[in-house]
């Protein structure tokens, strides 16, 4: 699949996996698509012998087919979930010309859930993975996936080390920002801690109040040294 015809891929994302619908679940549409075009060659002689509307009869029977054989190639080729590691893309192609593309990013995933139904989902191995996300799409499914508890798997990993990433980036902001406080003159440093405290209370730095005590917390050592220089 061209990730670059649905998504436009940011700054250090790479893709993980694309997964589709199990073939298997595709079948009764092959069949039906079939059936016209064995119907429309078994019924050649007959339509023939009619003249001009036997074989358009002929054509439209095999253009059916043909198109249902077609619309299902494209729906199975584009109905995936693309996991990356920043997020999921679910992509719902209900049509050749109707498509419908959400993603949610893993810090606003919620949940992540896999099942599996049936006698042949069971034999099989296939089932449905299920994303709760924060916001106005309240879910993203994937319906008919194989090996649902390997995808499940694979994206509680990836949201696991991309929030692992982004408490480390955390730390090390912090700790940029407390080398470059040691450089700070008295008068440098009092404006600063002023500042800083005047953001924590308005609440703008952090989003949680637990982040807001921790970098208090980190921040302590320097109120403690700013007290002793006075």
């Amino acid at each position: 699949m061209n990730v670059a015809k649905i998504i436009e891929m940011k700054q250090g994302e790479r893709v993980l996996r694309v997964a589709r619908n199990f073939w298997f679940t595709y079948v009764p549409q092959w069949l039906i698509a079939f059936f016209f075009i064995l119907l429309a060659f078994f019924l050649m002689y007959p339509l023939f012998q009619r003249g001009i509307w036997g074989i358009v009869l002929f054509s439209a029977l095999n253009a059916v087919g043909v198109w249902l054989a077609l619309r299902t190639l494209v729906r199975h080729y584009w109905n995936a979930f693309i996991i990356t590691n920043l997020r999921v893309v679910d992509i719902d192609q209900r049509g050749f010309f109707s498509r419908l593309v959400s993603e949610a990013s893993f810090d606003r995933i919620q949940d992540i859930s896999y099942s599996v139904r049936g006698v042949l989902g069971t034999v099989f191995n296939y089932g449905t993975v299920c994303l709760r996300t924060a916001g106005a799409s309240a879910t993203l499914d994937l319906m008919n996936v194989r090996d649902p508890k390997t995808l499940h798997h694979l994206i509680a990993e990836a949201m696991a080390k991309q929030r692992g990433h982004a408490g480390s980036n955390r730390e090390e902001k912090i700790a940029s920002l407390l080398d470059a406080a040691n450089d700070l003159s008295e008068s440098e440093a009092r404006a600063f801690m002023q500042s800083l405290q005047q953001a924590i209370s308005k609440g703008s730095v952090g989003h949680h109040t637990g982040e807001r005590q921790d970098l208090e917390k980190d921040l302590g050592w320097f109120k403690g040294k700013e007290d002793d220089e006075r």
